[in-house]
């Protein structure tokens, strides 16, 4: 082996070892990650054996590479650098980009659960305050009433001045409605106030994702939680408000019992604007480890560790074939190829007409020398 050739061998066996270092690092890192509570010493240990196997092997097949020149001994060499490139892959690219990448990929994940949470939030808000648009309808008919007291009292309907009978029946319809009205937007403005603390708790979570904290994420999700049971329980709330609400007349001719026009059309539009029986589900929140996270972002947030885990590991076995070349190619450079010259009907006929000068030439050299 000449000299440039060792050095260039060399210089790939410790690019290699190198890279069977950085690969222990990241497999100690990516272990210590998994299970913080378990201390580092196992993880040292196991970033140590990495390191020397895969340094030790390295060595070895790249120096093989660059003398192998039989069949068998270059099958056994690839075919040992394949498979331990693939061992490498999976016992250190998930640790190395776990390293690398860790805590981005769980404040990525605690992220992308906001929404989740903001969603269920924002529904069951909607879902508690789904008698607003009465409290306009059930305020109007309040109003109205009034009115009608106000001019059964003026004499405009020629019952004479004076609130009588009919006049404190408008009243007491008026004032029912105006009761009804309160109390439904009393219910939207409590509605209202658990909306903000739930909001309260979404901020919380946003600001445990961005610093990747779960336990602080878990204790906002709680929060968001509870205040969407609190809105759950206030959907039926206007149902016993609605059900007071109203006026009945009764006919005197046949005796029956029928509803105002303003009452009907209160309950068509409530039954129209109330929601379907059923909860809203709320996401389950379950911690995950770093691992964990770079698997699930592993073509989001954690994308650049794993394409350094890969090269990482991946870039002995590049070493490997290098070595190989460089090793054969000072025998392709001293194997003697015969030139081929292309031949064609114009160079032919240059030939013939050269050997035709020459032979003529020689000819009178002849006859001189004579």
């Amino acid at each position: 082996m000449n000299t440039h050739l060792a050095r260039s061998v060399r210089a790939l066996q410790l690019a290699a070892v190198i890279c069977a270092a950085f690969a222990a690092i990241g497999v100690a890192s990516g272990f210590h990650a998994a299970d913080p509570d378990s201390g580092w010493f196992v993880p040292l240990v196991a970033g140590v054996v990495v390191a020397i196997g895969f340094s030790i092997t390295w060595h070895v097949l790249i120096g093989a590479a660059a003398r192998t020149r039989r069949l068998l001994g270059l099958t056994v060499v690839i075919a040992g650098g394949i498979i331990l490139a693939a061992l490498a892959l999976a016992a250190s690219a998930q640790s190395i980009a776990t390293a690398l990448t860790g805590t981005a990929a769980v404040r990525a994940e605690l992220s992308r659960q906001v929404t989740g949470y903001t969603d269920a939030l924002a529904e069951a808000h909607e879902r508690a305050t789904w008698a607003q648009p009465l409290v306009q309808m059930t305020g109007a008919s309040a109003a109205g009433y009034r009115a009608l007291a106000e001019q059964e009292a003026g004499g405009e309907f020629g019952t004479g001045a004076g609130c009588g009978t009919r006049c404190a029946e408008l009243q007491t319809f008026g004032d029912s409605w105006s009761r009804s009205a309160s109390a439904l937007q009393e219910q939207v403005d409590q509605a209202d106030v658990v909306n903000r603390v739930g909001l309260d708790a979404v901020g919380r979570l946003r600001s445990a994702a961005a610093l990747g904290d779960q336990t602080l994420f878990l204790a906002a999700t709680q929060e968001v939680g509870t205040a969407v049971a609190s809105l759950e329980g206030m959907v039926t709330a206007p149902d016993g408000i609605l059900a007071s609400t109203g006026v009945i007349t009764v006919s005197s001719t046949d005796r029956t019992a029928r509803l105002d026009a303003q009452t009907a059309d209160l309950t068509a539009k409530a039954r129209e604007l109330r929601p379907a029986d059923g909860k809203t589900e709320v996401p389950v929140f379950v911690p995950q480890s770093p691992s964990e996270a770079t698997r699930a972002q592993m073509f989001g947030a954690s994308a650049p560790g794993w394409i350094a885990g890969l090269a990482i590991d991946g870039l002995p076995l590049l070493f490997l074939f290098i070595a190989l070349a460089l090793g054969f190619e000072p025998l392709l450079r001293d194997e003697h190829k015969p030139l081929q010259r292309q031949t064609t009907p114009e160079r032919n006929a240059k030939v013939r007409e050269d050997e035709a000068d020459t032979a003529q030439g020689s000819t009178i050299h002849l006859v001189a020398g004579e």
